[in-house]
This record gives C-alpha cells, sequence and structure tokens, in this order.
C-alpha cells in the first residue's frame, strides 16, 4: 500500500488524518508536514469535525509551547483564538517549534501571537525560520510584544523596525514605513491583549510571551 503522505492524494493534514486515529495518525502527520519544510496549518486544528486532527494537533501544539514557555496556557487560550483569523506554523514536520500569526487586522498587518522553540531545539535556527516565514508572510506589517525580561528582547530589536518599550510589554514593529497612525493602532492593540498564559511561578527563560 502507498503511503498516504507521500503520494499526494490529500490535500491537507485534516482531509488526510480524517481516515486515521491515534499512533498511525501521528505518523501520518509527521510524514504529511515534511512534505513542506514549512507548512501552514491554517485553522485545520478546529475545522475537523471528527476529532482527529483536533485531538492530535492541539495536544501537541500545547505540549510544544509549553515546553517552550515553561508556563501552563490559559484554559481560553484556544477559544479565543478560535474567534481570530489565524495561521499556525510548524518547522520540518515537527512541533519542536511553533508560531502563531494573528490576521491580517483591518489595516494588514497581522500580530505574532506567538513564538516559542522547545529547549532540546535551540541554537538550531527554528526562531529564525519561523520568524522569516511570518515576515514573509506580512507585507503590509508585522507587530509582536515581549515581556520586558525576555532573554530574546535583543533579537527582537535586531529584527524589528521600531521598539517602544512600556512597563509590562515592550512593543516591535517591522515594515510599516514609519507609518505613526498605523503603528499606534497595532501598537494598542498588542498592549491591549489578554494573556496568554498562566501567571509565572519560576524566573523561567521563555522565547515569546
Amino acid at each position: 500500500m502507498a503511503d498516504p503522505a507521500e503520494t499526494g492524494q490529500y490535500d491537507s493534514a485534516r482531509e488526510m488524518l480524517v481516515q486515521f486515529e491515534g499512533e498511525q495518525a501521528e505518523y501520518y502527520l509527521g510524514k504529511f508536514l515534511a512534505r513542506d519544510p514549512l507548512r501552514q496549518l491554517e485553522d485545520e486544528l478546529w475545522q475537523d469535525e471528527s476529532g482527529t486532527f483536533a485531538a492530535v494537533g492541539i495536544a501537541r501544539f500545547r505540549e510544544a509551547i509549553e515546553a517552550a514557555m515553561g508556563r501552563k496556557l490559559l484554559p481560553e487560550y484556544f477559544e479565543r483564538l478560535k474567534q481570530e483569523q489565524h495561521t499556525v506554523y510548524v518547522p520540518h514536520g515537527t512541533l519542536d517549534g511553533v508560531l502563531v500569526l494573528i490576521g491580517p487586522n483591518e489595516r494588514g498587518a497581522n500580530y505574532m501571537h506567538n513564538l516559542a522553540v522547545i529547549p532540546e531545539a535551540r541554537g538550531k535556527g527554528r526562531a529564525t525560520q519561523l520568524f522569516n516565514r511570518a515576515k514573509k508572510d506580512s507585507p503590509n506589517g508585522l507587530y509582536w510584544r515581549s515581556r520586558p525580561d525576555n532573554p530574546l528582547n535583543q533579537w527582537y530589536f535586531r529584527q524589528a523596525d521600531g521598539e517602544k518599550r512600556h512597563p509590562n510589554w515592550h512593543f516591535y514593529h517591522l515594515g510599516m514605513n514609519q507609518n505613526k497612525e498605523l503603528i499606534d493602532a497595532c501598537r494598542d492593540d498588542a498592549l491591549n491583549r489578554p494573556d496568554s498564559f498562566e501567571p509565572r511561578r519560576t524566573n523561567t527563560a521563555v522565547v515569546d510571551d
């Protein structure tokens, strides 16, 4: 029997995984994602009514992002995410790194909601790979926020066109051509978004917040 992940007969992971369950579904998910070094999984976490992909995808996504951040996602994280147009990026058919992009907003800019790489995969260029893809897919601007104690803030500063520091967050923007009205609107959106994670109990280094 031909490997369904490699025959090209399925156009999406969701379409393929409704045919499989459990370990077999997870195996074919990895094979399918490996066909594209950086596969977009836009909204497919939510659209599989059978629950097969949702069960595999959400569990693996949660495990990866919580391992990367050293913190637990808030229970309402996924319900809130479902309310906005979003894209989830994963590198090399794995979930050792994830990036969640929200948007575009009414001005055409995208918000980088989460960027996370698990500890075992750090130093392999995962964050740069994910970020570069998000930048490519944000021709009208990209913006994000980060906690003041995030060890990646120097890296973020180098990637961004501009930074604005606030007591609880650093705000970054890229590709907005110094459009003050656009930058201010995106800053207000970023600073007023609710937290994604439960309060920090230890001084754990995080990739993004």
